[in-house]
């Protein structure tokens, strides 16, 4: 019988690969080489400069030296962090809204005797769509959301309940049901809503990502770091590159975008020689 030669595939795998920074953005998965990449800090503030491009925040101080912050989402086409985050808190807001209107909406039914036709399903309301397809960018954030689970299925389960004794005649009782309620799961709901609205602002801090050029380093801010490994990238991208992209490869089973920083940078190039 003839011997089977060993594969030689892992070893051609491990030749292929190269070390990367992996990256999110919008929780996509992005990596750029690991060897232009001269640091990586928590970002603290950038000073705007009028007149630069949308893409370039601005400047940052790194221990004297001053480098040019382009906002990789923006330089990507995406929406800024300050744009994602600015919508979240006007949606947190909406929905607490929502609650205080709709227990307003049940304790006037409750009063006049008339049809209640809001949602009494947690999940059928605003809130509980937006729970319930909503992915935390964060542990302390998910943990916080978790919370809000428990008051907020009580909250809707009042009102059956409320109904209930309207139906046995017994709307003082269902009117006192209904002021606890409001003075209490209600408070505690709005409450962490509330703390929703400031665990945001914790949870979200950029990375600043130093990336030194020939012509010298540019800082780029990312929602996160997420590893430095080794990539094979793709011989041919099954998906179609934007601007910016220059290949994929897979982390795990992931796509991974390859961000063509070089090109990205060019807004900052320009800045830096005004």
């Amino acid at each position: 019988m003839e011997a089977t030669q060993p594969s030689t595939e892992p070893d051609q795998l491990t030749q292929n690969a190269s070390r990367y920074v992996l990256f999110r953005l919008c929780e996509q998965l992005y990596a750029t080489p690991a060897q232009t990449v001269s640091e990586m800090l928590l970002l603290s503030s950038a000073t705007a400069l009028p007149g630069s491009s949308p893409a370039v925040r601005g400047v940052i101080n790194l221990r004297g030296r001053v480098l040019p912050l382009v906002d990789l989402r923006k330089a990507l086409g995406l929406r800024s962090l300050d744009e994602e985050l600015a919508e979240l808190r006007e949606t947190i807001s909406a929905r607490a809204e929502d609650h205080e209107r709709w227990i307003a909406e049940l304790e006037r039914c409750i009063q006049q005797g008339s049809a209640f036709t809001l949602p009494t399903d947690p999940h059928r309301c605003k809130f509980g769509q937006w729970y319930d397809e909503y992915e935390p960018s964060s542990p302390a954030l998910a943990a916080l959301l978790k919370k809000l689970d428990a008051p907020h299925k009580r909250l809707h389960a009042v009102a059956n309940r409320a109904l209930g004794l309207l139906r046995q005649d017994r709307a003082e009782a269902a009117q006192d049901l209904l002021a606890k309620t409001r003075a209490g799961v209600l408070q505690k709901l709005i409450a962490l809503l509330a703390q929703l609205q400031e665990q945001l602002h914790e949870s979200s801090r950029e990375i600043a990502m130093v990336v030194q050029f020939p012509e010298g380093e540019v800082a780029f801010s990312v929602d996160r770091v997420e590893a430095v490994d080794d990539l094979v990238p793709e011989d041919q991208p099954s998906l179609n590159l934007g601007h910016g992209l220059c290949g994929s490869a897979f982390f795990g089973e992931e796509t991974v975008f390859l961000a063509d920083l070089e090109t990205l940078a060019s807004a900052a190039r320009d800045l830096r020689a005004a």
